[in-house]
């Protein structure tokens, strides 16, 4: 399940030591716990908990192209993440 929100979320929780390691920050936490939580069991139901999530950063001027190719080999193994730049968003 990816979580995509018309608002900010405030940096200060993306990770207590200031860093960009999805598998520890606070947000991960937060949403693979406390969000998790908040979700019924039949919905829980509904969704991959063990989804393969590929980590990738890329800079806010970069094409969705770029974007896409500078997805890293990295991978997090989770119930929740996020977007990345290099998904379309549809409104």
């Amino acid at each position: 399940m990816k979580i995509i929100q018309n608002d900010v979320y405030s940096s200060d929780k993306w990770h207590t030591s200031k860093q960009n390691i999805w598998s520890t920050s606070y947000l991960q936490g937060t949403l693979n716990t406390t969000y998790w939580d908040t979700i019924s069991s039949t919905y829980q139901a509904m969704i991959d908990q063990n989804h393969i999530w590929k980590i990738g950063a890329s800079s806010h001027e970069a094409t969705r192209a770029e974007a896409y190719s500078n997805l890293s080999a990295d991978t997090w193994t989770g119930k929740v993440g996020l977007m990345n730049t290099a998904e379309p968003v549809y409104i």
